[in-house]
């Protein structure tokens, strides 16, 4: 996966933008590992269906591919391959204001047990 080596310091954004990447990329390191390990192993469900950590490893790595190439942050395809997966499982959610909140309690999930301090991490270059 290229998409933790992706990221890179903007002095633009602010703190909280600074701390929402690191906590995202802490969840793709975690789907990663998770994904090497036990591939078949439930990451989250969607509307009953279950996604594992494997196919959700590979959609982070399609959206990566595709967003590099239209300057997307990373981090971006965790909340692209997230959603894209609650659209399938839910269409509902193609016109629905919900799509966000539950996209972000999924990737809240996901993260329930990583712990990132905002001084823990240092930017990468």
């Amino acid at each position: 996966m290229l998409v933790l080596n992706d990221i890179h310091s903007d002095d633009s954004r602010g703190e909280w933008e600074k701390v929402m990447d690191r906590q995202a990329l802490a969840v793709m390191a975690d789907v990663e590992t998770r994904a090497g390990t036990t591939p078949w192993l439930t990451a989250f469900r969607a509307s009953g269906d279950a996604v594992g950590y494997g196919e959700l490893a590979e959609s982070i790595d399609r959206y990566h591919a595709i967003g590099r190439e239209h300057g997307l942050a990373p981090t971006a395809a965790l909340y692209a391959a997230v959603s894209s997966r609650l659209v399938l499982a839910e269409p509902a959610y193609r016109q629905s204001d919900a799509l966000a909140a539950a996209t972000g309690q999924v990737i809240a999930w996901l993260g329930r047990n990583l712990q990132v301090e905002p001084s823990s991490l240092s930017e990468a270059g």
